[in-house]
């Protein structure tokens, strides 16, 4: 081989053994970290889930940032043919992880692979593999200029497929983006101990919409479409909701009522309309609300607002019971009392003053 070959071969080697010890480095400090931060095992696994993406991005990544910094060196000297080329696998897959990190936040928060965060994995390996085969037979620029002469007509507007393309990648990223931001802050309100358990869930609902509205104006700008014929569109929704979604809306404000004034807890015990049942999760449109059997109701939130509500779970720590029971007519009453008395005053809950 040539020396400018084996040059090449040299620094790549020593490159890429230089980025594998400091991303093994990396790498255990950061799972240190999580270890302490994290005690719950369930929180662990979710967070784990996504950060093994990001563990195994270290590696390329920083391979490609010295590589890049020895190519710029050694191009003083020699010809860097082989360095250049070493550069888009390494960004390529370091690209692949860091998105697979943030899809897993998004679609794996529970620690599970489901039908999008599979497709999404899927479809960003292909796009980037077929971008790093292009680059590497050197025709990218021409595949980007045939794109760019495609051209065919969306309502009024003539659209090439270059940027048509290019438009559904950027409101795909700003969109990942936004909810992943949405997750770290609900994330983060959810481990806050100073806030109350409704103000966190108010909190992290809120935060994740603006995220979104902020990505979709974002990715509007981005792709070139003009914002302010969302003025229209908001005013056409404005007329829907006072028609067609009027209880839809009605639902939705009172779930943020009864979050906001904590009227209601998850896990109080309630009795609504004759239905009786634990709160298990106040959503936004619907309240689940589950019963002694185990069979769970999704009450509508206006129901909660509108209808008389009955809280059993109060900061009492006392609380009263009445049981029916029958007996036969030609029975003892005195001796069926006495015998009630006897057998509630073995439960452990039940309080000896009063006296059952």
């Amino acid at each position: 081989l040539p020396d400018v070959v084996l040059w090449q071969i040299g620094v790549l080697v020593g490159t890429l053994v230089v980025a594998w010890l400091l991303a093994r480095v990396l790498r255990r400090m950061l799972d240190a970290r999580r270890e302490s931060r994290y005690q719950a095992y369930q929180a662990y696994q979710a967070l784990r889930f996504g950060a093994d993406a990001l563990n195994r991005a270290f590696f390329p990544l920083l391979g490609a940032l010295f590589v890049w910094i020895a190519r710029a060196i050694a191009a003083q000297f020699i010809h860097t043919t082989l360095l250049d080329l070493a550069l888009v696998p390494l960004v390529g897959i370091g690209l692949i992880y860091i998105v697979f990190y943030f899809a897993r936040r998004v679609f794996g928060s529970d620690g599970h692979t489901h039908t999008w965060l599979s497709l999404v994995e899927k479809l960003v390996s292909i796009v980037v593999w077929v971008g790093m085969v292009l680059t590497v037979m050197g025709i990218q620029g021409d595949v980007l200029a045939w794109m760019a002469d495609v051209r065919f007509r969306v309502a009024n507007t003539h659209v090439t497929l270059l940027s048509l393309v290019s438009g559904l990648v950027w409101v795909c990223v700003t969109m990942v983006v936004a909810m992943w931001l949405g997750a770290a802050f609900e994330e983060r309100v959810m481990r806050a101990h100073t806030l109350d358990a409704n103000l966190k869930v108010v909190l992290a609902r809120v935060g994740r919409a603006l995220f979104v509205l902020a990505a979709v104006l974002i990715s509007l700008s981005l792709v070139g479409i003009d914002i302010t014929v969302l003025g229209v569109f908001g005013g056409a929704l404005g007329v829907g909701l006072g028609f067609g979604l009027q209880k839809i809306a009605s639902n939705y404000v009172s779930g943020f009522i009864i979050l906001i004034d904590r009227s209601l807890r998850i896990g109080d015990t309630i009795n609504v309309g004759g239905l009786q049942g634990q709160v298990t999760q106040i959503r936004t449109r619907y309240t689940v609300v589950r019963g002694l059997d185990g069979i769970e109701t999704l009450i509508p939130n206006e129901r909660l607002i509108t209808d008389v509500v009955q809280n059993q779970s109060s900061y009492l720590t006392r609380g009263h019971v009445k049981a029916v029971v029958q007996v036969a007519f030609s029975a003892d009453v005195d001796q069926v009392m006495a015998l009630l008395a006897q057998a509630a005053s073995g439960v452990e809950r039940v309080l000896q003053d009063p006296a059952p």
